[in-house]
């Protein structure tokens, strides 16, 4: 995405292992990715200062805004039929 930036693991070249990467928009996330997705352990900070701190599985950034708008907060959990 133009504007973003990433600081991290390459596997081949994708981004595997521990990176962070910055959104154009200044969104953050920091933590672990499998094949250029959020995969395992991470922290998503958005520009206005919110966060999820937790586990990612296989997570692009717009269904991580989704959740967002979904009103999910610490301690809860969504089954993954929501993320379609």
């Amino acid at each position: 995405m133009e504007g973003s930036k990433y600081v991290g693991d390459f596997e081949g070249d994708k981004k595997y292992g521990q990176g962070t990467y910055i959104s154009a928009n200044g969104d953050k996330y920091a933590g672990a990715f499998e094949n250029e997705l959020f995969n395992g352990q991470g922290t998503y900070s958005y520009a206005n200062g919110d966060q999820y701190i937790g586990e990612f599985r296989g997570l692009y950034g717009m269904y991580i805004c989704r959740l967002r708008q979904m009103g999910v907060s610490e301690g809860s959990s969504l089954p993954y039929s929501h993320l379609k």
